[in-house]
């Protein structure tokens, strides 16, 4: 947080003084990266603690609108600082010298006030030093050692498996064709005159219809607050598709330099990233990894990208001079690269599609991550029979479960009769578990399952061997079997669900069944994998 105002602010007054290449490329470098370290990951990060699924889609397109609000107000206050002729840049750059030391202050205000809190808080002095002097809040945050665990920690996550990785791939392919690494590329084609460009009727832009069509690409990411209920509506996979189909007009809109037309569609396709960064996040904690470690991959991925799509766009205006091609046509590389993001799209839904034929409805098992506020019940009554899962005997309304139901796909709701197999890193102990429901935590993340019913078909001798073989919880759903009989298919832990057929009161069916003298079928609920 301290290190970007504070880096920065000399390297604009450095810029302010000598405008030199060098000096100008030194700003940009440093102040792209500490922008994506200390601004974006940070704020990203923050927000991974707070929703997840949809509801992160929704609060990075929020995030992305206040970026596009900074994009359409910073190129206008630069033109005018620079004046009609564009004769003061001095003038810009002791501005941005000016936000930097605004920014430096807020910051070493926040962390004084955040370390005071915690002192308050724990009655006992902070785990850290107080912040002290603004150098020595840097002094830590450039060791070499950091940058080597940063290293470690992506090869951690990237050995955590194909699915993962799968993701972090169409994440970083949306980074390639991101909103600034295009507009780089329009820019450098909207400097170029006429003779480069082979067209007459061409002209070179000025600086002032540059920023003209800055702040209106600053307006177009702005439309991220706007896809959150968008999203819901249709869900994940299709919203992605609009997205590259929208991206793709726009890519080719700017081949045939229709460059103000081309915004046009990036309103819906600059929000690809919204869904990957939400896919990578889900699946990084599916993987069992901490929010911050997933968010760290991202800022990790995003800044490999930037360098790798900075290499290539290069080589390939260098390409097209070599060929006397059109400048323009460096736009068939996003092109390709957005086709190449849908492809894995199709690729994940087509694998995610067969995998549920192949399995069938034995694929059971799904992630739920729930942040609950601390004034607010969970909402979920359990049967505490079985020694390694809990089973939910009923959802409340106005609950935490209960609102997440309401967002949910209808498959991954929480509904009674599901068992609970692990609560963050618990499992195999259902006290424990519980426990950890009942904690004032609040971040759980759940691993359900919702195991396929089978049916048995008892004869009279069955009968007789099934009357001491099931017991319950006065509010349960099923009745828990205590006894294995390989003889019908029966095994402790299974859940009876129905008695022919029939729900609700299982206690009483179960004993007119008995004692009914003849034949019937029950329903069988098996937690975990089917051994029979």
């Amino acid at each position: 947080m301290i290190s970007l105002p504070a880096i920065t602010l000399p390297l604009k007054l450095l810029a302010a003084k000598f405008p030199t290449p060098r000096i100008l490329q030194l700003d940009r470098v440093l102040g792209d990266s500490l922008r994506t370290l200390c601004g974006t990951t940070m704020t990203m990060s923050s927000l991974a603690d707070l929703y997840q699924g949809q509801k992160y889609a929704a609060a990075l397109g929020f995030l992305q609108t206040a970026t596009g609000v900074g994009l359409v107000l910073g190129p206008q206050l630069s033109k005018l600082l620079m004046g009609t002729g564009g004769q003061r840049p001095r003038l810009c750059f002791l501005a941005a010298a000016a936000l930097a030391a605004l920014h430096l202050a807020l910051a070493q205000r926040y962390l004084e006030e955040t370390n005071e809190k915690l002192a308050d808080k724990v009655d006992a002095s902070p785990a850290r030093e107080p912040s002290g002097s603004i150098l020595a809040n840097i002094s830590g945050m450039l060791g070499i050692q950091d940058y080597r665990d940063s290293v470690a920690l992506a090869r951690q996550l990237w050995r955590r498996g194909g699915a993962l990785r799968q993701r972090a791939m169409l994440f970083v392919l949306h980074c390639f064709v991101e909103g600034k690494v295009i507009q780089d590329q329009v820019l450098a084609v909207q400097m170029m005159g006429p003779k480069e460009m082979g067209l007459e009727h061409w002209q070179a832009w000025q600086a002032g219809r540059r920023d003209n069509w800055s702040s209106a690409h600053g307006a177009v990411l702005s439309a991220g607050s706007f896809c959150g209920p968008l999203v819901r509506r249709v869900g994940d996979e299709k919203f992605l598709l609009a997205c590259h189909l929208a991206s793709l007009g726009a890519f080719l809109w700017f081949k045939r330099l229709w460059l103000w037309s081309g915004l046009l569609p990036l309103l819906l396709g600059s929000q690809r990233r919204l869904i990957s960064a939400s896919w990578l996040l889900q699946e990084g904690l599916k993987g069992g990894l901490q929010r911050g470690q997933v968010v760290g991959l991202m800022a990790t991925l995003r800044a490999f990208s930037e360098v790798c799509a900075s290499w290539l766009f290069s080589n390939s205006f260098k390409l097209i001079k070599r060929r006397q091609w059109l400048p323009a046509q460096v736009f068939y590389v996003p092109t390709v690269l957005i086709a190449l993001a849908e492809m894995s799209r199709q690729r994940f839904a087509l694998r995610a599609e067969t995998t549920r034929e192949l399995l069938g409805t034995d694929a059971s098992y799904w992630t739920v991550t729930l942040n609950r506020p601390c004034d607010q019940r969970l909402g979920l009554d359990l049967d505490l029979l079985d020694p390694a899962v809990l089973q939910i005997c009923q959802v409340h309304a106005d609950s935490v479960v209960d609102r997440y139901n309401q967002t949910a796909a209808p498959e991954r709701r929480i509904q009674a009769g599901d068992l609970i197999v692990k609560v963050n890193r618990a499992s195999g102990q259902a006290s424990d578990m519980a426990d950890l429901l009942q904690s004032p935590q609040q971040t759980l993340t759940l691993l359900l399952q919702r195991p396929p019913w089978r049916t048995l078909s008892l004869s009279d001798a069955e009968v007789e061997e099934l009357r001491s073989a099931f017991t319950s919880m006065p509010q349960s759903v099923s009745l828990y079997s205590t006894l294995t009989i390989p003889s019908i298919g029966l095994r402790r832990h299974d859940r009876l669900m129905a008695v022919d057929g029939a729900l609700g009161d299982l206690q009483g069916a179960w004993r007119s069944a008995l004692k009914g003298g003849k034949p019937f079928e029950v329903s069988i609920l098996r937690c975990g994998p089917d051994e029979t």
